[in-house]
This record gives C-alpha cells, structure tokens and sequence, in this order.
C-alpha cells in the first residue's frame, strides 16, 4: 500500500466514523420541530427579550401559559440549570 492509499484510507475512515457521530447526535438532540407553534412563537418572542409579562399581554394569554410553554420549551430542548430560559425575566 502506497502512502497516498494509507493517507486516503485514514481519511475516509475518518469521515465514516465522523458522519456516523453526526447521525447519532442528530437522534439524540431533539430541535426546535419538537416544537408547537404556540411554542415557537413564545420563543421567538423570549428571543425578542420580552418578559412573560409582555409575552402574555401581546398573545392575550395569562402569563401562567406563557410560563408553561417555556417549561414545555425547556423540557423538549432539555435545557436545564438556573439559568435555563432566563426562567421568566
């Protein structure tokens, strides 16, 4: 085996294990399609940096609801800690 093909072997195994952690993380990490569409427009709108309040007032909700939908939004998302969606500003 020439060094070319040692070197193309290497990468090309590389890539293959590589695309194959891709996958894997891909099934693991949920994303933002595990979302209602309640809950993204929540989201657009903490990223927008209203508080719950705001949120609330501007959807015509309680801001119990927009509550819920940032913990439904944590949990599908798996965010965790203290400072998880800013919790509710």
């Amino acid at each position: 085996m020439s060094s070319a093909d040692s070197k193309f072997a290497k990468v090309s195994g590389y890539l293959v294990r590589r695309r194959g952690r891709a996958e894997e993380l891909a099934v693991k990490k949920p994303g933002l399609e595990e979302l209602t569409k309640a809950e993204r427009r929540i989201l657009k709108l903490i990223a927008e940096k209203k508080t719950s309040r705001e949120i609330a007032t501007e959807l015509f909700i309680s801001r119990r609801t927009v509550e819920a939908h940032r913990a439904n939004i944590c949990a599908k998302l798996e965010l965790r800690g203290s400072h998880a969606f800013f919790r509710s500003l």
